[in-house]
């Protein structure tokens, strides 16, 4: 017994089938065919023997579609055996039904056209059109491309589709996979891929195939998805080359000169087109070398750093400037306490405040500074321990002692404290208590003043709530 797409079967017709299962008359096989098998019960498939087909290859299929068209009397352009091939995907049956629909909707001759024209999708000339002028950075060729398919009846989803599996192909023909076949264009059109990858780079391809990937997942969940294709077509149309940005970055890391063609002709232009007072001063930057030597030497440095190596330039004068500050602060047990004080007065008021609820600092070892909270303050543990927050105390920390600091925070119980450890002072005192003029405080005020109260109790927050 053959069943097809046993996936569909309801809930109370596997627990049927399950009772055969468990006891099969003699001679009998059972066969189950599906394409989602993830949806069987795991009941049947641990009775079963399970065989994963591969795809048929596009030769094959079309093969098979060439012998039924020609059982058919019908004639059919190779152009359309090859694009239905490829839109099914190696599956001999969505071949065949797809087939079908063709040879009740065409004519006796059945094109490449009367295939895009069933399936909404646009033709291989377009798309290659469309990305030529992505290519070449003209928007208004690209989008105008875009609305004239979408005009002559090319679904807006089946385009987008297109164009993920067109980029797609432009990734395989960029890494040379040649035995990978091709999705979105017939092999015919292999070698003007070719030249497309070429021209953009492996590396903008990429970056074009996530712009499109995440466009074609928001268009999934919005009523807009034309305006968001539209968008994604003009940032595809505005990468640059970022091949070349990534062979400039490592030439100066290396300390090699970076390339010469790094920017647009746009912007050469307006980098060539200085104030009237700059302009003599500039062919002597662009020799490499100079016969005899400048009497205005020290001015001409910075202008040869912009003119050819003002990524150096900016990148040097970050690592020179910071040891001119000396520290401010030594970090050790006996200026613990005036430290502290200044880490957590550089911050925000709210990350202050969680600061305050520390119940004691301590240095953990070399260049190392522990903090510990109070189990029952978890939500300032967990504002405290943020990437981000801990990211900004070390900064300031290192402002202040010119050394890397190593911050770390840990929970401890509300009544226990860590011997050897020193509370904080000031404005993070051990077991922090409330202030007693509770009015006077800037939080405290701000609650009375909106929801119009007054103070009626308090107590130490330390204390769990439970607790009198």
């Amino acid at each position: 017994y053959i069943i097809d797409e046993v996936h569909m079967l309801t809930k109370e017709a596997f627990n049927a089938l399950l009772k055969t299962l468990e006891e099969p008359p003699a001679r009998v096989k059972f066969i189950f065919c599906t394409t989602e098998p993830n949806k069987v019960p795991d009941t049947i498939l641990s009775r079963c023997q399970r065989f994963d087909f591969g795809t048929i290859a596009s030769d094959s299929i079309k093969g098979r579609l060439a012998s039924i068209a020609t059982a058919e009397g019908v004639e059919v352009a190779d152009e359309a055996l090859d694009l239905i091939a490829r839109r099914a995907a190696g599956s001999m049956r969505d071949s065949q039904s797809l087939f079908d629909q063709l040879l009740a909707f065409g004519g006796e001759v059945i094109t490449a056209d009367d295939v895009h024209q069933l399936l909404g999708t646009a033709s291989d000339d377009r798309l290659i059109e469309l990305v030529n002028a992505l290519i070449e950075r003209r928007r208004d060729v690209a989008v105008g491309l875009l609305d004239s398919s979408l005009r002559e009846g090319v679904q807006i989803s089946s385009f987008s589709d297109q164009l993920v599996h067109y980029l797609r192909d432009l990734l395989i023909v960029a890494v040379c996979a040649e035995a990978v076949e091709l999705q979105s264009v017939g092999a015919a059109q292999r070698g003007r891929l070719a030249q497309q990858a070429e021209a953009w780079g492996l590396q903008t391809i990429t970056a074009a195939m996530q712009i499109l990937s995440e466009t074609k997942a928001r268009m999934q969940r919005v009523n807009y998805d034309r305006a968001l294709l539209e968008l994604a077509v003009i940032r595809l149309s505005l990468l640059e080359d970022l091949d070349n940005i990534g062979v400039t970055i490592e030439k100066v890391r290396g300390g090699g000169a970076p390339m010469k063609r790094l920017v647009s002709p746009a912007r050469i232009t307006q980098v060539a087109d200085p104030a009237p007072s700059t302009l003599p001063t500039e062919p002597t930057v662009v020799s490499p070398a100079s016969s005899s030597p400048s009497p205005t030497k020290g001015t001409q440095a910075p202008q040869s750093s912009h003119a050819s190596q003002g990524f150096q330039f900016a990148k040097k004068s970050a690592v020179e400037e910071p040891p001119e500050t000396p520290p401010s602060v030594e970090f050790s047990e006996e200026t613990l306490d005036d430290f502290w004080t200044k880490v957590i007065s550089g911050v925000e008021d709210k990350f202050r405040n969680h600061l305050k609820v520390a119940s004691a600092i301590a240095i953990s070892g070399p260049n190392r500074l522990e903090i510990s909270i109070p189990q029952s303050y978890f939500l300032s543990r967990q504002f405290c321990d943020r990437p981000e927050s801990i990211g900004q105390l070390e900064a300031i920390s290192q402002e202040l002692t010119g050394q890397k600091i190593t911050i770390t925070f840990r929970t401890v119980e509300a009544e226990s404290r860590a011997t050897g450890q020193r509370a904080p002072s000031g404005p993070a005192p051990r077991p922090r208590k409330r202030k007693p003029k509770v009015d006077q405080d800037e939080f405290v005020e701000q609650a009375l003043s909106i929801f119009g109260a007054k103070v009626v109790d308090v107590r130490e927050i330390h204390e769990p709530a439970n607790e009198e």
